[in-house]
């Protein structure tokens, strides 16, 4: 038999049908314009499966572009860092991303401290900083600074401690007090008690 585009048409398509008392009919022969549409479209089924049992392995052993990497801020000039990578001895100039405060930077230099390198419009940049040890010297500073705590702050240096209580109460605590002041010294209270 020949199909309408003139091409031999396969052969028809078999399959097995169920009676409906629960025998089986054997073999049905579709018509031959199904059976030839019906095993083109199984055709092209089977080859996107083999594409996408073939594609599997490589996303697999896919890896990411971008890096991240470490090293050592030597010195700093402007918004460019000279930057020692870790486990490298020698260094080289990367730009520091727009949201990195340049300060941070020179602490880093201070205290010695890792700084995170990334990709930021495709090129090497210091996009981040890591606190490995506590610092030996911590700077607060602001235009103005609030700490705040909803039942008591406490201040506390070896044996010398303030503390400031939410009902208004605060306590000063030391082996010694010293208070100066290079003008008015003004102690007001409805009540002084010395000792």
């Amino acid at each position: 038999m020949v199909d309408p585009r003139g091409e031999p048409a396969p052969p028809p398509a078999q399959h097995d049908a169920e009676l409906p008392g629960g025998g089986s009919s054997g073999h049905v022969e579709l018509p031959p314009a199904y059976a030839s549409t019906l095993d083109r479209v199984l055709s092209l089924v089977d080859e996107h499966t083999s594409e996408k049992r073939d594609e599997a392995p490589h996303k697999a052993n896919a890896q990411p572009s971008a890096q991240l990497r470490v090293g050592f801020v030597e010195s700093r000039q402007g918004m460019i860092a000279q930057v020692t990578l870790l486990g490298s001895e020698s260094s080289e100039s990367l730009a520091i991303a727009p949201h990195v405060d340049g300060t941070l930077i020179d602490r880093a230099v201070t205290d010695h401290s890792l700084v995170l390198l990334g990709e930021w419009n495709n090129q090497s940049t210091i996009i981040g900083l890591i606190q490995t040890k506590l610092p030996d010297h911590t700077l607060i500073s602001g235009k103005n600074i609030v700490i705040e705590a909803s039942e008591q702050l406490t201040l506390r240096s070896g044996r010398a401690a303030i503390a400031l209580r939410s009902d208004g109460a605060l306590e000063m605590m030391g082996t010694r007090i010293a208070a100066t002041s290079r003008g008015v010294f003004r102690l007001i209270g409805r009540a002084l008690r010395l000792n």
